[in-house]
């Protein structure tokens, strides 16, 4: 197996990173990264990132790096931390496809990596890539909001539903599984817009309409919608939320973690009739 080289830096100050994000390439460095600490303040969906004095680098090279570059670093800056640390040349994404296999959702709606075979249990599969989008439909949230879909479809046969920030699109794809005559999604971030559309493609769901617009300026209504969010987000845009409803629809959100949980409580208002919980995650629902 192949190796590249990293060369981790610390304590290194903004003249330091300046000299060196020009010259370390001239070396023959493939590449560079900073790590920089961030914060993301309670409930809100954006992260700030902070530039502290002193930084942390590391210069990638596909080869041991010449004995003069590091001579050069040593020298003109005596106050950085220096080490040089071989890797293993894998490719990552297929390292990452291994640990995705063929799961159940809901029932016999499954999950399948669209590199791999269906299984004979899936009567249903919702064939994913998600490439770099986000949802593959392991994580919690989207497991509340599809069992708690199925409990809804069983039981009313709702014929319209909307799905804000759709990502991969696996909740849409879902409710067309279970017949919901009209779906429709929303998502802003244009490369889960290609991934989604993608996978309803593939999913021969793709009479599924995706919508780029915010949710607030939507006009249509929906007999459920579904909103897989953060809390902070989930309690800005809760008015569009509501709006988007008829009357006496299912509104069913999720992305909320329980160390939040009291502040959602606290910013959404509604008479909520159901909470369901796996993990760390909660999910909300009720009928206005």
């Amino acid at each position: 197996m192949s190796q590249y080289f990293v060369v981790h830096l610390s304590n290194v100050d903004a003249r330091a990173e300046e000299f060196l994000s020009v010259n370390a390439f001239d070396w023959g460095a493939l590449g560079m990264s900073e790590s920089l600490p961030f914060e993301q303040p309670e409930g809100e969906e954006d992260v700030f990132t902070k530039i502290p004095e002193k930084r942390n680098l590391e210069i990638y090279f596909g080869k041991l790096p010449a004995p003069g570059f590091i001579e050069l670093v040593r020298s003109r800056f005596p106050s950085v931390m220096l080490r040089i640390k071989g890797e293993e040349n894998k490719d990552w994404l297929a390292e990452w496809k291994k640990g995705f296999v063929p799961f159940s959702l809901v029932g016999a709606h499954w999950v399948v990596p669209s590199w791999l075979p269906v299984p004979a249990e899936a009567s249903f599969p919702i064939m994913v890539d998600p490439g770099m989008a986000f949802g593959t439909g392991t994580h919690e949230t989207t497991q509340l909001v599809a069992e708690f879909l199925f409990e809804v479809v069983q039981k009313q046969k709702p014929q319209s539903l909307l799905d804000v920030g759709t990502g991969t699109g696996i909740l849409a794809i879902l409710a067309k599984q279970l017949e919901i005559a009209k779906v429709s999604a929303t998502e802003i971030e244009a490369d889960s817009r290609r991934v989604a559309k993608e996978n309803f493609e593939l999913n021969k769901t793709g009479d599924i309409e995706l919508d780029e617009r915010q949710v607030e300026n939507l006009d249509d209504k929906f007999d459920v919608v579904c909103a897989n969010i953060i809390d902070g987000v989930l309690v800005r845009i809760q008015d569009s939320l509501k709006a988007r409803l008829n009357p006496g629809g299912w509104l069913i959100v999720s992305g909320i973690i329980t160390e939040r949980e009291k502040d959602f409580l606290a910013g959404f208002k509604a008479d909520w009739l159901e909470r369901r919980q796996k993990g760390d995650w909660v999910l909300y629902a009720t009928r206005i």
